[in-house]
């Protein structure tokens, strides 16, 4: 049964449609046009191409929705955060389905606790890639010390260049690990995005007042 608009759900779409992708100012050129397969085919691509057309359509519909000329209203220029607010408040709105909010929870909480392992992981080989490279640079300064400056110690470069190449290893590794995580966290806003945009759809005036409060800057 349709309420009216929640203003941390409402704040919460906005960020993911308008935020994130604000619109083009007027006579500006049109932005490059996104093409989701190469991006689905990206290596480690953490968007599948359902998601990536999904979340496009919704942009666009809700581009679409806000310059609706029937969604505008005399003074809508002039109207303050409160007032944008108060109007938000009287829209009707359908509340998000919970399952796939539940979904989206345990999607975000997935890939924080992966990040969080491999920044844990990242710490500790640059705490032994450090003592590493300390234990370099003292057999290095003992050969030259040996040799009164004759002889260049070269264990510092090997050690570097050894690091390098195990960080290409360890970074493609991570990249790999981690895209599950991000297309099951991308997929999830994905779906709850497109369950709003047919709302956006059906009360154009809704996305204009979404868009008065990016345009103003408003917290809500």
């Amino acid at each position: 049964m349709p309420r009216h608009a929640s203003l941390p759900a409402a704040a919460g779409l906005l960020a993911m449609l308008a935020t994130a992708a604000p619109a083009a100012p007027p006579r500006s050129p049109p932005a490059p046009q996104i093409d989701c397969a190469k991006i689905a085919a990206m290596p480690h691509s953490g968007m599948s191409l359902e998601t990536c057309q999904q979340m496009l359509a919704a942009k666009q519909a809700y581009d679409a929705s806000a310059a609706d000329p029937a969604a505008q209203r005399p003074g809508d220029a002039q109207m303050s955060c409160e007032q944008i607010a108060a109007e938000m408040r009287a829209q009707p709105w359908q509340a998000p389905d919970q399952a796939k909010v539940a979904e989206g929870q345990a999607a975000a909480q997935g890939f924080q606790g992966k990040m969080k392992e491999q920044q844990a992981e990242v710490a500790a080989v640059a705490a032994r890639d450090n003592a590493e490279l300390a234990a370099a640079r003292v057999a290095d300064l003992k050969v030259q010390v040996a040799t009164a400056g004759i002889v260049q110690g070269q264990v510092t470069k090997r050690v570097v260049q050894a690091q390098e190449a195990e960080h290409k290893v360890i970074g493609e590794r991570m990249a790999a690990e981690r895209e599950p995580y991000e297309k099951r966290l991308t997929g999830s806003v994905g779906n709850v995005i497109g369950d709003a945009t047919q709302q956006l759809n059906a009360n154009p005036r809704l996305a204009r007042l979404m868009e008065l409060s990016r345009e103003k800057k408003c917290r809500f």
